[in-house]
């Protein structure tokens, strides 16, 4: 799906974000009941008033000012701490509400992550890997052509940027797709157990 001359940005960017969600667990383990109780309220109000596509426009703008965002950074030489701590907050909200799940719902919290939480976070992770893969790629390359004597290819990097941009924008359109029209029924169907 995707491709970079940089193959260490795989493995820094599964690193941070398995990082972000074992944190992400460890400051789960210190939840109130009040946390909880807001869990559930979401959870029940989401299910109950959900007006889909006033959600999925807010989803969709949501996940391309994400994209933009994102790949402005890219563009600056220094952006890699920054997209660093972005993946690292995404991997600890999925750790925080998985054991969110577990501690308000206890075994039906494990029902709630696989039937809810799973198939929004596939698609948001796809998105958040492809663009800030294509992101640190735009740094790394722009940091190399000026430390090194070479020409960089602005062609083939803008075909890769591009290609990129329009895979990440499309699993948007799918993410914010399936959380409008498809999580909502999804969370009906666990309220109901």
């Amino acid at each position: 799906m995707f491709k970079t001359k940089h193959p260490n940005i795989r493995r820094f960017i599964l690193t941070i974000i398995t990082c972000g969600f074992i944190f992400g667990i460890i400051l789960g383990l210190y939840i109130n009941t009040a946390d909880t109780n807001i869990l559930n309220k979401m959870i029940i109000d989401i299910g109950a008033n959900a007006a889909s596509y006033k959600y999925f426009v807010s989803e969709f703008i949501i996940g391309v000012l994400f994209v933009g965002i994102i790949f402005i950074l890219g563009t600056s030489i220094i952006s890699t701490p920054i997209i660093g701590f972005i993946i690292f907050y995404k991997g600890t909200q999925i750790g925080y509400t998985c054991i969110l799940y577990i501690m308000t719902y206890h075994l039906k919290g494990i029902i709630g992550i696989i039937i809810t939480l799973i198939p929004q976070v596939i698609l948001d992770f796809m998105a958040t890997y492809v663009i800030c893969a294509c992101s640190l790629n735009l740094s790394i390359s722009l940091l190399n052509n000026c430390i090194s004597s070479k020409v960089l290819s602005l062609r083939s990097l803008f075909n890769r940027i591009i290609n990129d941009a329009f895979i990440a924008l499309t699993l948007i359109l799918l993410s914010a797709v399936f959380k409008a029209y498809i999580l909502i029924h999804l969370i009906k169907l666990f309220c109901s157990f």
